[in-house]
């Protein structure tokens, strides 16, 4: 029996109440918004864009003569710019965006906005930047500092983080969104669970009616395995929001975790009440009842939130994982076939990618390229637009890439991982993959161009660290340094590692490293680690096992 097929991704226990960057977009919006806008031409315009480039085309001129009569309207600019950005236009959309800031520099809005498109891109120092020189311009502002602290935080620039969400809850005392952002960092990033509490307590002191700070300390207190207590707070959670359905299948969840099943289905079937067509609930349902072996009931579950939209992935992938589980691999295949004809070409990229992942397990490797290049041609065909696609492309890509190098065709895989850049220029993972593949055969100095790209715009990111650590061992290998070259190696996995506590992955990169070096002692010790981490959750560990702030 074949390894199952990973779960589709379930949307984080938060999903849906609380998106930190959602919250940026909607908080740094409301001063921009209140401007007067012709809100029926902008949405012609964007509506234009979908035609592809004659379509393009036209939507860019309805656009201009909006901004042309209404020269201050923040939401034009932005509107316009999103539009551009979807259809491939980072530059354009950059032009749109700094005309806008040239004709209202004072308005946060467009500041948030021209951060968020260079976030989009990979470029998180020049975001940090805009942050910068927007808080500059318009003054400072809740709805700047706020963003910015988070976009620090992702980066690893914790004291920064907590200086500039400081500076917002003094400007804006009762901002829950400001407060839920750093707890979640001290939390989830930092691992200082008592920080994060300080931090919840504060602002549901100052903010008692958001409740997204109840549901997210509850969330915290669960992981913790206090219950009760995460129980009382996700009961003030619905009192503030009693109709959001996100709030119930958080709490849903952490009941189904902690093992008390019939408040659990009592929570999913509240939710779904609520909203027939949230679909992460059914998937998160049935995946709870086949846990606990009902794997009838589960499918009852799955063809429910089917009959009432088929048009969702996810239902579709927790169907198929449900039939793997089992070992029905046909009839798995049967549900991959009919979920690509129904779902439309432009949303049906991430069940040829789930239904070639389980081909390749089954070795059927041919046969996995095969769906992964129909499904990109489909998505490709369709005139797919926006993020979320060009993340699929990405994703479906990278995903064929490293199928090609695994099987030999080392060119081939070179050549995918470049056109995926050419989508996402940078991609953390394909450029880990590429500079990898590019140093394990020998080019040093083109995997150190790649890692130097990914590093000036991702400086945290464990995943640049780990492909650093191992080109520095080979780049000093070369020159006759190997043990010089471990040491430094080691210093920087364990950088990886304290960067950002609760990721297992850099510990089980370090660990293949060790193993490659023949040191048995240390690989066993890491990936003993490794494996305590993703039980336990975040702490912070060097291979001499000291702990680290």
């Amino acid at each position: 029996m074949v390894a199952p097929l990973p779960r589709p991704a379930l949307a984080p226990v938060g999903a849906g109440l609380v998106d930190e960057e959602k919250e940026e977009e909607e908080a740094a919006g409301k001063e921009g918004k209140k401007a007067s806008a012709p809100r029926g031409r902008i949405a012609a315009a964007k509506r234009m864009f979908r035609g592809g480039r004659p379509g393009a085309d036209k939507g860019r001129r309805m656009f201009a003569e909006v901004v042309g009569e209404w020269p201050k309207c923040p939401v034009a600019y932005v509107e316009w710019a999103k539009a551009e950005r979807e259809a491939g236009s980072m530059g354009r959309a950059r032009v749109v965006i700094d005309r806008g800031l040239e004709a209202v520099p004072e308005n946060t809005y467009l500041w948030h906005a021209s951060a968020e498109l260079e976030k989009v891109a990979g470029n998180k120092k020049e975001a940090s930047r805009i942050y910068k020189r927007g808080v500059e311009v318009a003054g400072e502002n809740v709805h700047l500092l706020q963003p910015w602290g988070y976009l620090e935080s992702r980066m690893g620039n914790f004291d920064r983080a907590r200086s500039l969400f400081r500076r917002a809850v003094k400007l804006d005392p009762t901002h829950g969104p400001t407060y839920h952002a750093w707890a979640t960092m001290e939390s989830d990033r930092v691992g200082d669970f008592s920080a994060a509490r300080d931090v919840f307590k504060a602002g549901t002191a100052n903010d008692p009616n958001c409740p997204g700070l109840w549901q997210a300390w509850a969330r915290l207190e669960a992981s913790q395995g206090h219950f009760l207590v995460s129980r009382r707070l996700f009961g003030q959670a619905v009192a503030c929001a009693p109709d959001r359905v996100a709030i119930w299948y958080s709490w849903a969840r952490c009941e189904a975790k902690s093992g008390h099943v019939k408040l659990a289905r009592e929570l999913f079937a509240t939710g779904l009440k609520l909203d027939p067509k949230f679909t992460v609930m059914w998937q998160a349902w049935a995946e709870f009842e086949e846990g606990l072996g009902h794997y009838d009931v589960a499918k009852q579950i799955l063809a429910k939130g089917l009959s009432l939209n088929p048009n969702q992935e996810r239902v579709w992938l927790g169907m198929a994982h449900v039939e793997v589980h089992h070992g029905n691999y046909a009839r798995a295949r049967e549900i991959f076939s009919e979920a690509t004809t129904t779902m439309p070409a432009a949303d049906a990229l991430p069940l040829y990618q789930a239904w070639a992942d389980l081909e390749a397990k089954l070795g059927e490797v041919v046969r996995a390229k095969e769906l992964l290049r129909k499904g990109i041609a489909l998505g490709r065909s369709s005139g797919a637009a926006g993020v979320d696609n060009t993340n699929r492309f990405v994703h479906a890509m990278h995903a064929l890439a490293t199928l090609e190098y695994r099987g030999g065709n080392v060119s081939e895989g070179k050549r995918l991982y470049e056109e995926a850049l050419r989508f996402e220029p940078n991609s953390p993972h394909v450029l880990h993959c590429l500079s990898v593949l590019e140093m394990r055969h020998g080019r040093l100095s083109k995997a150190r161009s790649l890692l130097k790209r990914g590093t000036s715009s991702w400086p945290h990111d464990p995943l640049m660290l780990t492909a650093s650590a191992e080109l520095e061992w080979r780049v000093q290998k070369t020159t006759g340094n190997a043990e010089a070259g471990k040491s430094k190696a080691r210093a920087i996995y364990q950088q990886a590692v304290d960067l950002v506590p609760g990721d297992h992955k850099a510990l089980k990169s370090w660990a293949e490293m060790e193993h490659k070096w023949g040191e048995k002692h240390n690989r066993n010790k890491l990936l003993r680690r490794a494996k305590v981490l993703r039980k336990t959750g975040p702490t912070a560990y060097s291979l001499s096992g000291g702990q680290h702030p």
